[in-house]
């Protein structure tokens, strides 16, 4: 399977939201490695995937709610919605903190810029949708280097 470089950025965050979004995208890659090592096509081992995910990876399990994927097929429908990376190490050097001001109270803001290789047909929309709503990050877009010409940039 092919895969592409995607790049996130959102707005309006601080240092302790960057501390939270960095664990939960390592718990998404974390839970898309056992997905991977777990998924069936078998109704019978559903219910007790879930229930295992349910206590492995429960901000993954919240995000899967906002998008109306958690209980549901485990084979193939998570495809796409759960890629994050490639490796919880990565994410290290691949998310940053870009320090915009501090205000009156001494908090400091600014964006997150994130990029990892995923499969090419990954569908970000509910991530930064997710980031938005459950950390309350503004802005919140994303692309892939498919949709994109660097030759347009010169």
């Amino acid at each position: 399977m092919g895969s592409a470089l995607y790049y996130l950025k959102a707005d309006g965050c601080t240092i302790e939201t960057f501390e939270r979004v960095k664990k939960f995208i390592c718990e998404g890659i974390e839970a898309e490695q056992y997905w991977q090592e777990n998924r069936e096509n078998d109704e019978n081992k559903a219910e007790r995937f879930w229930r295992e995910f349910d206590c492995l990876f429960p901000m993954i399990k919240k995000y899967l709610i906002s998008i109306h994927l958690f209980g549901k097929d485990y084979n193939n429908d998570l495809a796409g919605h759960l890629d994050f990376g490639d490796d919880p190490k990565n994410v290290e050097g691949s998310l940053i903190f870009d320090e915009d001001y501090t205000d009156e109270d001494n908090v400091i803001w600014g964006n997150i810029r994130y990029s990892a290789y995923v499969w090419h047909f990954a569908e970000w929309d509910g991530f930064v949708n997710f980031l938005e709503s459950e950390f309350k990050l503004k802005n919140a877009r994303w692309l892939s280097e498919e949709d994109m010409d660097p030759f347009d940039l010169l």
